[in-house]
């Protein structure tokens, strides 16, 4: 499903680090344990998955087995580095007398927001929802 711009700058951390996982091949799983009890776990794919990738956040999810991209500059910085390996054009402005917000531009998309890390993520996800 191909975003607009408003919906992902819209985004909270928790969905993007979802969405940003999902298109970086990590999918949904459930673990039974007993009759009722269902787990779900976003996790990376095992060659005997049963894992959904199009699935929604489930209601019960309980564990995100995925790298906290909005939070972990080190984990955000990894999607920056993908951009490049793409040859696209990279900037980071900060300009703090004018707004305390941080934009990146990975070639023509343009993420904003409070924190570095969570305004790549925006960023990324602008890039991959345009490149499908």
């Amino acid at each position: 499903m191909i975003r607009t711009r408003y919906e992902i700058m819209a985004m909270s951390a928790k969905e993007l680090r979802i969405e940003i996982a999902k298109l970086k091949g990590y999918e949904w799983h459930c673990y039974m344990f007993g009759l009722s009890t269902q787990t779900y776990v976003l996790e990376s794919k095992r060659s005997e998955s049963f894992g959904v990738t199009d699935m929604p956040m489930p209601q019960k999810a309980t564990r995100l087995d995925c790298p906290d991209y909005p939070y972990d500059i080190a984990a955000a910085w990894e999607l920056v580095e993908e951009a490049y390996k793409k040859e696209f054009a990279i900037s980071i402005e900060a300009m703090p007398v004018i707004s305390r917000r941080w934009h990146i531009h990975l070639g023509n998309y343009n993420g904003q927001d409070d924190t570095l890390p969570l305004a790549i993520c925006r960023a990324w996800l602008l890039m991959m929802e345009n490149e499908k």
